[in-house]
């Protein structure tokens, strides 16, 4: 049971330091409904620079979105 509490505190603590890196952040993913901090720090993460898609179409084929 200590390691339950111990893990939620953890997840907690990580959920608070998202919340407060991404409120800096002009976010148009959040407008989504549905996605908040943590869903979108973690698409952001996962495209990386976005420079590198030399159009919207690129980006939503890689997301696999088309």
């Amino acid at each position: 049971m200590n390691n339950i509490r111990f893990f939620e505190q953890s997840i907690r603590k990580i959920e608070n330091v998202i919340n407060r890196d991404m409120a800096k952040l002009a976010n148009p993913l959040e407008s989504v409904r549905g996605i908040g901090p943590v869903y979108s720090a973690g698409i952001i993460a996962e495209i990386g620079d976005i420079t590198k898609f030399d159009s919207q179409a690129k980006l939503a084929k890689y997301a696999g979105l088309t």
